[in-house]
């Protein structure tokens, strides 16, 4: 498929659905998927579920990039408490914006076809 294919579908699958409930991953679920980290997963009004993956063939958790007050959800680890990645996280960001890796003014708009 190509770029414009799969930006339709996605837009037929995400666009006006309702998140429901949040949660991170069980270390149990992590493990069953064999990843070594635990992301957020979002739940859907119709039972489905959304989590983010290091790459396409699921090889471990990976964490969101958002707008707003909190610009990563990270993925956890065991031995790591959430609060230890912060710096890390919002060092992170602030780099990802200098090398406009993420254009805050093109986040989140969406494109039409």
């Amino acid at each position: 498929m190509n770029e414009a294919e799969w930006t339709k579908l996605a837009r037929d699958h995400f666009v006006g659905r309702k998140i429901v409930s949040v949660r991170w991953m069980t270390a149990e679920e992590a493990e069953k998927n064999g990843y070594h980290r635990r992301p957020l997963v979002l739940y859907f009004e119709d039972g489905n579920w959304m989590c983010a993956q290091m790459d396409d063939e699921g090889n471990d958790a990976g964490a969101m990039a958002a707008t707003g007050k909190i610009e990563t959800w990270p993925v956890l680890q065991e031995g790591f408490e959430t609060g230890d990645m912060a710096p890390y996280i919002k060092a992170h960001n602030k780099a990802l914006m200098r090398n406009k890796v993420i254009d805050p003014g093109v986040v989140g708009k969406g494109t039409q076809s």
